[in-house]
């Protein structure tokens, strides 16, 4: 009785009801995909006086003006870069601890996984401190080298 029965619910909507191809192939999924490469082809063509990337010659003080910025945010914005660099290094410092017990213990995979976070880590650290860096110099497109300098110079 309980494969007949099976058998009856399967076939109620008809003969190729349990035959769904759209979802075995996964349709949903592929409009979705479709609807996010159609919505990022859209933000390419941006108007460029509102568009976030700074245009080649642009000045700060230019670039601030243009995208409606006060001095306040600014200033918001470099203390909370700050504070985003101590958190990054703190976390950095506990992922380095616990590396190092890791590789002491003999877990070594483990180690290998958490020096991949420790990167990582590292590079938004990295980032928002070079991020950082140009607030406070008040310039855009600082080079890798200016910050280097500036950075040792300092330390």
């Amino acid at each position: 009785m309980g494969i007949m029965q099976s058998l009856k619910d399967s076939m109620q909507g008809g003969l190729l009801s349990p035959f769904n191809l759209r979802r075995w192939i996964g349709g949903d999924n592929i409009k979705n995909s479709s609807r996010t490469v159609h919505s990022i082809y859209k933000g390419l063509y941006q108007d460029p006086k509102t568009s976030p990337i700074p245009h080649q010659g642009e000045t700060f003080d230019q670039y601030i003006q243009r995208m409606g910025i006060s001095e306040e945010e600014v200033q918001k914005r470099i203390i909370f870069s700050q504070k985003r660099i101590l958190l990054y290094l703190a976390l950095s410092t506990i992922v380095l601890i616990y590396m190092s017990y890791l590789y002491a213990t003999g877990f070594t995979r483990a180690a290998l996984l958490t020096t991949i976070l420790l990167v990582v880590l590292l590079t938004y650290t990295f980032k928002e401190h070079f991020q950082y860096y140009q607030l406070k110099r008040r310039k855009l497109r600082s080079s890798l080298k200016e910050w280097f300098f500036d950075f040792f110079k300092r330390a």
